[in-house]
């Protein structure tokens, strides 16, 4: 059975999240540059405009000895 990550940002405010980096025992990303230079665990594409709750399915076996998570979102929609 898989996991559900649950996206309750896109379509709020004047900008949100494009894409969604997932990078997996990674404890050294400390910063933005590190982070675009580092290939993610998974890169999720979130979608546009949505104003209810989305969920994105995982695969459970993605993150069977996961010690540290870090969550990069990127490339952000601009709403006018």
């Amino acid at each position: 059975m898989g996991h559900m990550l649950r996206d309750q940002l896109a379509g709020r405010g004047e900008c949100t999240p494009r894409h969604l980096r997932i990078y997996a025992n990674y404890p050294n990303i400390i910063d933005f540059a590190d982070a675009e230079s580092t290939k993610p665990h998974l890169n999720i594409s979130l979608l546009e405009g949505e104003t209810n709750a989305v969920e994105y399915p995982l695969r459970v076996a993605a993150f069977r000895s996961v010690h540290s998570l870090s969550l990069y979102f990127v490339r952000f929609w601009i709403h006018l």
